[in-house]
């Protein structure tokens, strides 16, 4: 339920994203979030409220949903979601195809959306969400700037940690993508990578899928009881 969601978010995730940015010292971190949640979205956006970090990214234009006229979130840490986020919304109509995002908050606004037109076309919006399925194709933008900025992020990373996703055969687009950077990829026989999910039955498989992309890896660590527990470890050792 809500408050559910609300305590994890303050008692995991928050914390850990917060010490996450502040140990890298904002360089060089890509984040890319395969669900449509904002739980990443609204901790960079404490960060930013809290100027911590000037600001995040998704890569490619977004308008203030308030402020037509005006884009946000134009630069800063970089935040690429290929199969779209529950806090933006498209003009739905295909001359425009202007995505807006309200800049007071990270937080899903459907509701919010619902009750807002395109001031440039007076048309309305659409949810922007793209779900991972075979045969996907759709190079309309943006993303197909945010399929290959996931590539480009992969064949530039010396470190990868992946948290939770199983990387279902259907989700084909995203496997081109992961094959295609690390292909690139001039660390990748030497690349460390951490993969955090919980114990269960389909382990096996997820590492075995992970390990036919990211190969001949140097390091691998396996925290096999979920998020919770590597955020609670990680952050107990920091505020050591």
């Amino acid at each position: 339920d809500a408050k559910y969601t609300y305590d994890n978010f303050n008692q995991w995730y928050n914390p850990f994203f917060d010490n996450f940015v502040r140990e890298s010292k904002n360089e060089n971190i890509v984040f890319i979030s395969l669900n449509y949640d904002v739980l990443i979205d609204l901790a960079l956006h404490n960060l930013v409220t809290n100027r911590e970090i000037q600001d995040f990214t998704y890569g490619f234009d977004i308008h203030n949903l308030h402020s037509q006229n005006e884009k946000c979130r134009t630069n800063g840490i970089l935040l690429l979601k290929p199969h779209g986020s529950i806090n933006l919304a498209q003009c739905r109509n295909q001359k425009c195809r202007k995505i807006f995002s309200s800049i007071s908050s990270a937080q899903g606004n459907n509701s919010i959306i619902n009750s807002y037109k395109c001031n440039s076309c007076d048309e309305e919006l659409d949810p922007f969400i793209l779900p991972p399925m075979f045969n996907k194709v759709n190079e309309d933008e943006p993303f197909g700037v945010i399929h290959k900025k996931v590539s480009e992020a992969i064949a530039s990373a010396s470190e990868i940690l992946i948290i939770g996703y199983s990387l279902p055969d259907y989700d084909v687009n995203i496997l081109e993508a992961f094959l295609r950077g690390i292909v690139k990829n001039q660390n990748r026989f030497k690349l460390k990578i951490e993969i955090v999910d919980k114990n269960n039955d389909i382990n096996a498989h997820i590492k075995s899928k992970y390990n036919n992309i990211f190969h001949r890896i140097e390091k691998e660590n396996y925290y096999i009881n979920g998020f919770k527990s590597y955020a609670g470890q990680l952050l107990s050792v920091i505020q050591k």
